[in-house]
């Protein structure tokens, strides 16, 4: 009982009232796009936290601690709109608005000067691997530049430093590359009304962010993987072996293995078991990927138990793929000493048919009390 007038109290809290299965409208809150916009952090906890009660309602402590932990993962990636303005070629103005993570950590990296170094040397090398795939009778190499490895041997083997790199300026490598959008406003090169000019130092780590932004763009990624000799460099750490199972998509992986990497750190004195502060990460990339397919998009609310995919949907089953990819972000972020079991195929086949099942599932699966590195 206790649950289920929690599960209520949290619809009517955001003032969700069912209309559809696939369409479920706010109805005290009138526009759910803008009061998420403004109130990014409480909206976040409030979704993972019903995503909570629906999975765990039976489950008393273990909803607790996921209320808890959503609240706490929510607070952790701080998301922010942030708004731009974009010229297209044929002269028209777009409007760009979405959310930012780890915005504090983020003004931080981009000012410190070993941060600035490594951002130029990723930059150089990035280049390199792509300058020397572009030879005549060039083939790939057996072992390639590897982004993780450059950023952890960058980071003289510090674990943490390097994740918090990559996981934080590279959140955002699609088109929108809001993360340098945001940096690109707030540090502007010459003085603007309340704000500076910026140190040269500072802006050419935000130019050599845009040109690594723009290398690791998933839609080109996608395209030069598909080619006889692939990729000219690695994305994803080398001990997973999922560089060929998951999309070119660097900025769903590495900010997920940030945030399970902050959890870890909280929960030494939460103290939790390890499998609870573990889900979140992987909850919130679940919610994010099943609202960008329609019509499960940002304005709608809708149950697990609503949502219908098929395997023979593209969008569907990329998906279902991201979080498979979650959940090996989250086991390498978290500092587990073993990989995530199930490969790709068998996790993507039973989350297509039944998401909410599945997920129940992998929660059930994750690792209790484990060592970590």
């Amino acid at each position: 009982m206790y649950l289920f007038l929690k599960l209520m109290g949290a619809y009517l809290a955001l003032g969700f009232l069912s209309t559809s299965r696939a369409d479920l409208r706010p109805s005290l809150v009138p526009d759910l796009d803008e009061f998420c916009k403004n109130n990014a952090t409480l909206c976040l906890s409030q979704l993972l936290d019903l995503r909570c009660a629906e999975l765990l309602y039976t489950r008393p402590r273990q909803y607790n601690a996921c209320s808890k932990l959503s609240f706490l993962g929510a607070k952790t990636m701080e998301p922010t709109q942030f708004t731009y303005s974009r010229k297209a070629e044929n002269g028209a103005v777009r409007e760009i608005s979405d959310k930012i993570i780890f915005v504090k950590e983020l003004r931080t990296l981009i000012q410190d000067p070993n941060t600035q170094t490594f951002l130029s040397d990723l930059h150089a090398a990035l280049l390199s691997s792509i300058r020397e795939s572009l030879k005549p009778g060039y083939k790939a190499p057996k072992e390639k530049l590897n982004l993780w490895s450059y950023a952890l041997v960058n980071a003289k083997n510090d674990f943490q430093v390097a994740l918090k790199r990559i996981g934080v300026l590279l959140q955002d490598t699609r088109k929108t590359r809001l993360a340098y959008e945001y940096l690109n406003a707030e540090f502007p090169a010459k003085a603007k009304p309340g704000k500076p000019a910026t140190d040269y130092k500072v802006r050419n780590a935000i130019f050599d962010l845009e040109k690594i932004t723009a290398f690791l763009d998933p839609v080109i990624l996608r395209q030069e993987k598909s080619k006889k000799n692939g990729l000219p460099f690695d994305l994803f750490p080398a001990e997973l072996e999922i560089e060929d199972a998951i999309q070119p998509k660097v900025y769903h992986f590495y900010p997920i293995a940030y945030l399970a990497l902050k959890l870890k750190e909280s929960n030494k004195k939460m103290r939790y078991p390890v499998h609870q502060p573990l889900f979140i990460p992987i909850l919130f990339r679940a919610e994010a990927e099943l609202r960008s397919v329609p019509p499960y998009d940002v304005s709608s609310f809708f149950l697990l138990s609503s949502v219908e995919l098929s395997p023979e949907n593209p969008s569907h089953r990329m998906l279902a793929q991201e979080t498979y990819s979650a959940v090996h972000a989250a086991y390498f972020g978290f500092g587990l000493n073993e990989k995530y079991p199930v490969n790709e195929k068998d996790f993507s086949e039973k989350y297509l048919l039944n998401p909410k099942q599945r997920l129940k599932e992998l929660y059930d699966e994750l690792p209790r009390n484990k060592m970590l590195r």
